[in-house]
């Protein structure tokens, strides 16, 4: 996928997430911060204390 492509996505996903909580329960969509860090897979668990996604 494009660099270009993923800001556009990403842009569009930021965009969905505020707009529900714009909704109801009444957010300001200027009152949303979003933080996206990308990790390895290595640094994710999903249980029992194990990398499942390094293996």
């Amino acid at each position: 996928m494009s660099r270009r492509r993923r800001r556009r996505r990403a842009a569009g996903q930021r965009r969905a997430i505020v707009e529900r909580p714009g909704r109801e329960p009444g957010v300001r969509p200027e009152d949303v911060l979003i933080s996206v860090v990308e990790t390895g897979a290595e640094n994710w668990s999903f249980g029992n204390g194990e990398a499942q996604l390094a293996r």
